[in-house]
């Protein structure tokens, strides 16, 4: 009954409401209501061992509806409303009953079947039905991303709790306490030092988080709790919704350090699709669709904050990497330039020396020196490059945010 609540509580019978029950209700519970009044009892999703024990206790049993899984069952339920609805998530029962109020809010129905792999395809056709190609929800597992990406759908992914309070996006968070002349390039090193660093040989480093998902919510105060401590460079990849639902957290990087905030060192990312999580490699999500989500996106986050507080850099999922394989893809490097980016960083040539992977006009692509995400020791991967290279360059090492702040069996 979690899965829509309206199944129960707004169902007419003979012209009276139905009481809406769950299955785990006891049988004292039951008895009381038998002595109400109460005779018949209509089943949905309901095991035949509950309907025999129904039946036995006296009451009347209707079968409204009899799936034996939850595919065929949620299936069941979409196929009914799908005509009222604006959004299509995948979730679990637990998942799903915890985000009955933002399902509600904006018209999200739920889909769920143990068989992922077959039911990707129905999943997509789902979205289509809604026309809505943002799909909430948690993975089975990454592939399920992967295999969506190839019928042009993105995954917002979320948990029970992470993020715990999902209204945040109904408030029009404002940003005009910020200086007109501020932004996340105020203070950039200038020209002068970066050349006379780089005649002197210098080495550049950075960190880049990967923190696409809501999800992420949790420990990322924890990691600018570093930054300000460390006073350390660092990049977020972020998509749209963290605007919506975690905009306390990005008002950190636009107060001075010195106010305790943690600008001017850290720097607001596009991540993936822009407004999901997506393999971008050509052959995955369609050209049209990955240059859709991205300027829209972009023009999400200008509307809330300004299209100068906008990113101007791009960090993918898998782009060179589809199913975690390393230079397995090709990415699209041409996409996200017309998109309007002027930089982004690549896992294309990622465990390599420092290169510039693809250039054109304004727009530089960089390599990373992790491959993918390190998970162990990103000091380890700074002290092998530094070692490494001979003469001027860089050091950017990824860090998927979760595996510096998440306990383990939270991943």
């Amino acid at each position: 009954m979690s899965l829509l609540p309206s199944l129960g509580y707004q169902r007419n019978t003979g012209g009276k409401r139905a009481l809406g029950i769950t299955e785990s209700i006891s049988d004292g519970e039951l008895q009381g209501l038998k002595t109400m009044g109460i005779s018949v009892i209509e089943t949905i999703f309901t095991p035949d061992e509950k309907m025999k024990s129904l039946e036995k206790m006296g009451f009347g049993v209707r079968v409204l509806e009899n799936s034996k899984d939850f595919e065929s069952f949620t299936r069941w339920v979409a196929d009914r409303w799908i005509k009222n609805y604006k959004g299509i998530s995948y979730a679990d029962p637990v998942l799903c009953a915890y985000w009955i109020p933002f399902s509600a809010r904006k018209r999200i129905l739920p889909l769920y079947s143990l068989n992922w792999r077959k039911f990707v395809p129905i999943v997509a056709s789902y979205a289509e039905g809604v026309k809505n190609d943002l799909i909430w929800g948690r993975q089975p597992w990454d592939d399920f991303i992967t295999e969506l990406s190839k019928y042009g759908k993105v995954m917002q992914l979320i948990d029970n709790t992470r993020p715990a309070i999902t209204v945040k996006d109904e408030i029009n968070y404002p940003v005009s306490y910020v200086k007109p002349e501020y932004n996340y390039w105020t203070k950039e090193i200038p020209d002068d030092v970066l050349i006379e660093n780089k005649r002197k040989d210098k080495i550049g480093v950075t960190f880049l988080l990967y923190a696409s998902d809501l999800r992420h919510f949790t420990i990322i105060p924890r990691i600018f709790d570093l930054v300000k401590a460390q006073k350390v460079k660092i990049g977020l990849a972020i998509t749209d919704a963290w605007y919506g639902h975690a905009p306390e957290l990005l008002e950190d990087t636009l107060i001075p350090i010195e106010s305790g905030g943690t600008f001017p060192f850290i720097e607001p990312l596009v991540c993936s699709a822009g407004l999901g999580v997506a393999t971008e490699a050509k052959g995955f999500l369609p050209r049209e669709k990955f240059l859709q989500f991205l300027i829209e996106a972009m023009r999400r986050v200008a509307k809330k904050w300004g299209k100068r507080l906008a990113p101007k850099g791009y960090y993918p999922w898998q782009d060179s990497s589809p199913y975690y394989k390393p230079e397995s893809g090709e990415p699209q490097f041409d996409v996200v330039k017309e998109a309007g980016f002027e930089y982004y960083i690549t896992y294309k040539h990622s465990g390599r020396d420092p290169e510039i992977v693809y250039e054109e006009d304004d727009f530089i692509v960089l390599n990373q020196q992790s491959i993918q995400w390190e998970k162990e020791a990103p000091l380890r991967v700074i002290k092998e490059f530094e070692d490494r290279i001979k003469g001027p360059g860089f050091i950017i090492v990824g860090l998927d945010s979760l595996f510096w702040g998440f306990h383990p069996l939270l991943c």
